[in-house]
């Protein structure tokens, strides 16, 4: 894969910035990694930052570093805590 199409992919280049060739090629790199993920997205969408951070070296079963701060858990995703954190992980 050249270095453009992988851009691309990642969403940090734009297709029309692509060549004519390089335009087919992500076109088909998208419809096998389509035909690839199709059959995971009749899961449902799960949360797993909470227990990410939790098993993360020095970190307590909500994500604090330290004693000093024992709410540890972020802001925006729901945590074990009950608190939100910005953590999530999603298949587009």
């Amino acid at each position: 894969m050249h270095d453009p199409i992988h851009r691309a992919l990642d969403g940090e280049l734009q297709a029309d910035e692509l060549t004519a060739a390089e335009r087919a090629e992500l076109h088909q790199y998208r419809a096998s990694i389509g035909t690839a993920l199709a059959p995971l997205r009749r899961f449902p969408i799960i949360d797993v930052s909470a227990e990410v951070v939790a098993r993360l070296p020095g970190r307590g079963a909500c994500g604090a570093s330290s004693p000093a701060r024992p709410s540890g858990c972020g802001r925006h995703a729901r945590s074990r805590c009950g608190r939100r954190s910005r953590s999530r992980a999603r298949w587009r």
